[in-house]
């Protein structure tokens, strides 16, 4: 059941995104600089949708803006942007570069995830996955928590066995909110080791609750 607060949130993002629906390309471009997260995000997602060259390269641009919100809204927008499947691989690259080379860890984590959902879009392309695969192994020691829990979020869309090291370190992660994603990434890919089971039964008392219901849900499927 929903509180009374996550419905309020509810009601302002759909006024956002309601609001910005009504605005042209040249008047959703300030917004991407607010400070209101929510409006923020609205604009990107709209130019998302609208998607163009003029704004591939609008996100492109603001991904070296001075102000880490734009940075980190821009490279949300190159994530899930409607463009040429030409463009995708350039834009792989693009982000990949940003997760490596921003200086601030929310920017480099906006980019690994967005990273993620741009290949989820493109996941017969094997270049992709071994880039977002190679981005993740490099960052997965990020003293970061929130570039940290963008590894586990990007690894949510493609199983692959060789990862299983690097979702094993994720479960056993300080921060519950990794924790819980990496367990997401696991149960979403029906991945089964000896080893899960030891992980998997500590964590049904895990002192975060997303990380409990993963493991819960994990032992639902593997014990039938």
């Amino acid at each position: 059941m929903r509180t009374e607060y996550q419905r309020r949130q509810d009601a302002k993002e759909l006024k956002t995104w309601l609001y910005c629906q009504q605005l042209s390309e040249d008047e959703l471009y300030p917004l991407l600089e607010n400070k209101d997260h929510s409006l923020r995000y609205a604009a990107a997602r709209r130019l998302q949708l609208m998607g163009s060259d003029p704004i591939l390269a609008q996100a492109k641009q603001r991904c070296h803006d001075k102000n880490y919100r734009t940075r980190e809204v821009a490279c949300f927008i190159l994530g899930q942007i409607k463009t040429a499947k030409s463009n995708v691989s350039d834009i792989m690259a693009f982000l990949d570069s940003c997760a490596v080379n921003d200086i601030t860890a929310i920017v480099r984590a906006s980019a690994i995830i967005a990273m993620g959902q741009l290949f989820s879009n493109h996941s017969a392309d094997k270049a992709l996955w071994a880039t977002l695969k190679h981005r993740c192994t490099q960052a997965i020691d990020s003293p970061f928590v929130t570039v940290r829990h963008a590894v586990a979020c990007a690894l949510i869309y493609h199983a692959d066995d060789s990862i299983m090291p690097l979702l094993i370190r994720l479960l056993r992660d300080n921060h519950g909110e990794v924790r819980s994603w990496a367990g997401c990434a696991i149960n979403g890919n029906g991945y089964d080791l000896p080893e899960l089971h030891e992980i998997f039964r500590e964590m049904l008392t895990d002192e975060h609750g997303g990380a409990r219901y993963e493991a819960e849900m994990w032992f639902e499927e593997h014990n039938k």
